[in-house]
């Protein structure tokens, strides 16, 4: 049934920093890109296309995923009420509730009925524009929540209030839904969220762009790149407004990015590589290969990426500051007290003090932690910002990230 399309399985946007406590010792670590983000200004408008179609991957239920940014879901938007006891939810609330509830027709029923009366008109529209408008998509694919997205976007903005508190640009508000899951729904509405009033007309054209000319290049990531390059240019300048990411924001973009697998895909590297400039890219590519070529299987790497790629390293993050890969850590930890979203900009002043080397090593630590906070061990530790040193951050590096850690901690 074409109406479960909004019902699909709230996912938990992670918050778009954190920090590890401490090292781990040798764990299985998920391999980590040599490559990561983009900065970027807040987006005009205009796109290149305004629908969505192709692409017939993932799955409209969605999981949970890494994310640039969280948000709640914002004050009302829906000022009806209806009578009964107890305070009734905006439009905003009751969407997010009912995508809470995986399909689950019941669970569906009782989140419209604390609802207010505006909300259930928004919803009860947000539902007739998914039928109507995608009705030759096939059902239950990643091409028709794309469609539902990109098609009903203004009844879905007003409900879930798209940029009316985000504070995100337009560069970050793409990257965030790049991580999304195909077929996750809810994480790109979250996206869209935290993003800023300018940017929310330019972040929807990118992806809309994407979603109607390069979704079916997701299984192949390098087609999938030179696709977004070749066919959202417009959006995609419009979006960075003339700023595009560096080669240091090109790294901290693909190091939040989950890989892209059978059971979960997504296009967040090349769409990392399409906010980025020629010149990034080039460095980027310039670092990762040196890195590849002398440092694989090293037991220090960071030692290694110092003494075999310096220029490499210099090129990408500057000449920076003077501070170890710990004291980054531990500056995020004493003066942004626990990196999250709203913590970006005290973050991002503690990373630039680093050396090159210890700026990289930080980015890697960082992005293993974001791309695990979905992890059954993180949900057992009850992970949510701000994140605790003894428990969920201690949990997931040293299951996960023992050896970004122990990169980080070793004094170079």
């Amino acid at each position: 049934m074409r109406n479960n399309l909004w019902i699909a399985g709230l996912s938990i946007v992670a918050a778009a920093f954190l920090v590890p406590a401490c090292g781990g010792d040798e764990t299985t670590d998920k391999k980590d890109d040599d490559a990561g983000s983009s900065s970027g200004g807040d987006g005009g408008s205009g796109s290149d296309t305004a629908s969505s179609s192709g692409g017939d991957t993932g799955s409209s239920s969605g999981a949970s995923s890494s994310s640039s940014s969280s948000s709640s879901s914002g004050s009302s938007s829906s000022s009806g009420s209806s009578s009964g006891g107890g305070a009734k939810t905006d439009c905003s609330d009751t969407w997010l509730c009912r995508a809470q509830c995986a399909g689950d027709a019941a669970c569906a029923s009782d989140c419209l009925k604390n609802g207010t009366d505006d909300a259930k008109s928004e919803i009860e529209a947000l539902d007739k524009c998914a039928v109507d408008m995608c009705k030759d998509v096939t059902e239950g694919n990643a091409a028709e929540v794309a469609c539902a997205f990109n098609k009903c976007q203004d009844k879905l903005a007003k409900c879930a209030q798209f940029g009316v508190s985000g504070e995100t640009n337009c560069a970050g508000t793409v990257e965030c839904l790049g991580r999304c899951k195909l077929g996750d729904l809810a994480c790109s509405v979250k996206c869209m969220q935290a993003a800023s009033k300018a940017a929310v007309t330019g972040a929807h054209a990118v992806k809309a762009c994407i979603d109607s000319k390069c979704l079916s290049a997701v299984d192949d990531p390098v087609k999938m790149t030179g696709c977004i390059a070749d066919q959202c240019t417009k959006s995609i300048s419009e979006c960075v407004a003339g700023k595009p990411g560096d080669c240091q924001g090109l790294n901290k973009c693909t190091a939040h990015c989950k890989e892209s697998i059978q059971t979960f895909k997504n296009y967040c590297a090349p769409t990392c590589a399409a906010l980025t400039s020629t010149k990034g890219a080039e460095q980027n590519d310039a670092y990762a290969g040196c890195k590849k070529k002398n440092c694989t299987g090293d037991q220090n790497p960071a030692a290694c990426w110092l003494n075999k790629c310096e220029a490499e390293q210099t090129a990408c993050y500057g000449q920076g500051g003077s501070k170890t890969c710990q004291e980054i850590v531990n500056c995020v930890l004493k003066d942004c007290e626990s990196v999250g979203s709203d913590q970006k900009a005290c973050a991002e002043k503690c990373i630039k003090q680093g050396k090159p080397w210890a700026q990289d090593a930080y980015v890697a630590l960082e992005g293993c932690f974001i791309k695990n906070l979905d992890s059954k061990e993180a949900k057992t530790a009850n992970c949510s910002y701000p994140y605790d040193q003894d428990t969920c951050m201690n949990v997931i590096v040293n299951t996960f990230c023992g050896n970004q850690a122990k990169n980080c901690y070793t004094s170079q």
